[in-house]
């Protein structure tokens, strides 16, 4: 460590940049790598567990921050000139040109762990606010400005994540806009997660389980009662909690059993 300060510290400090104001865009972009590395190591999947589960795990530093240990890198304030270089993980285009809402199809982008600090610090600048409501920007831009903002201290855009969620159609963007529902609006939210109990891909019901909790609608009763008898199994444990909270003749009230399967 000594020697890279005696020979390259040392003889170049005067001329190594440290205002990310002042930095050219390769600069930033080498920064900006760096950070998305970094975050990228918080991204752990547990490949044991349903879609729905492992994206609720990503998701939850944004919705469910544990307290403060000291002061991690990734706190406070984001330098604005880095957030379209992190957003660009999601597909950000500065100026895009294409049709609104292409690439909900067939794009890779994903709402990626090299996002989070993004989502985790207070956005400054105008770019993350403009961008949740470009239509002309892929959906996982749109949902990680969403999110940014929720981090921030902003409510949660209920109204743009359903209609974002109305056009999508990658699974993996579809289950992290359903879980977000349960940090929005709960009732208006609610007939679209009732709907999306009736959802073919069985991730997408499981995620719309997890998002009623707050709302706990009686009208989700015999839905749920239905996941219940799903040979898959999957989500059958929250539907199971879900009817328990609902409570009453369709949950654990009257004959206080629930149905078989």
């Amino acid at each position: 460590m000594q020697d890279l300060v005696d020979t390259w510290w040392r003889p170049q400090r005067d001329k190594i940049a440290v205002d990310l104001s002042k930095m050219s865009r390769e600069e930033l972009g080498v920064v900006a790598e760096h950070i998305g590395r970094v975050a990228a190591r918080s991204e752990r999947r547990d490949r044991h567990k349903e879609p729905a589960d492992q994206i609720a795990d990503l998701l939850r530093p944004v919705f469910q921050p544990e307290p403060d240990e000291g002061s991690p890198w990734w706190k406070g304030s984001l330098n604005p000139t880095i957030v379209p270089l992190l957003l660009e993980a999601a597909g950000y285009e500065a100026k895009p040109t294409r049709k609104p809402g292409r690439g909900n199809r067939s794009t890779s982008h994903t709402v990626s762990s090299q996002s989070w600090p993004l989502c985790t610090s207070r956005p400054r600048g105008r770019r993350c606010p403009q961008s949740r409501a470009d239509k002309r920007q892929n959906s996982a831009v749109r949902l990680t400005c969403l999110l940014a903002l929720y981090a921030a201290g902003e409510r949660l855009d209920t109204k743009a994540v359903l209609a974002l969620l109305g056009e999508e159609q990658k699974l993996e963007r579809r289950i992290a806009a359903t879980l977000s529902l349960e940090y929005g609006d709960p009732l208006g939210a609610v007939p679209r997660l009732l709907a999306l109990l009736d959802d073919p891909n069985v991730h997408v019901r499981a995620a719309a389980v997890q998002a009623l909790h707050p709302s706990r609608p009686r009208a989700a009763v015999p839905k749920l009662r239905r996941l219940l008898g799903d040979p898959h199994g999957i989500g059958a444990n929250d539907a199971l909690r879900l009817l328990g909270a609902i409570g009453g003749k369709g949950g654990r009230g009257g004959t206080g059993r629930l149905p078989a399967g």
